[in-house]
């Protein structure tokens, strides 16, 4: 069976969480909208992520 993905274009993708270095301490909530790991903050990556691509 051939394999699909060898057939299909290469998609662009986003990787949006914590960076990777030594990052401050402190109530989960202020955190979370700091690194726009909340609601509103993944809504706005995506939809800037997506305008990007056209």
């Amino acid at each position: 069976m051939p394999r699909l993905h060898r057939r299909l274009p290469p998609l662009p993708f986003l990787r949006h969480g914590v960076p990777d270095r030594l990052v401050e301490v402190g109530p989960p909530a202020a955190l979370y909208d700091k690194y726009r790991l909340d609601a509103a903050g993944v809504t706005a990556v995506a939809r800037d992520f997506l305008a990007a691509q056209g």
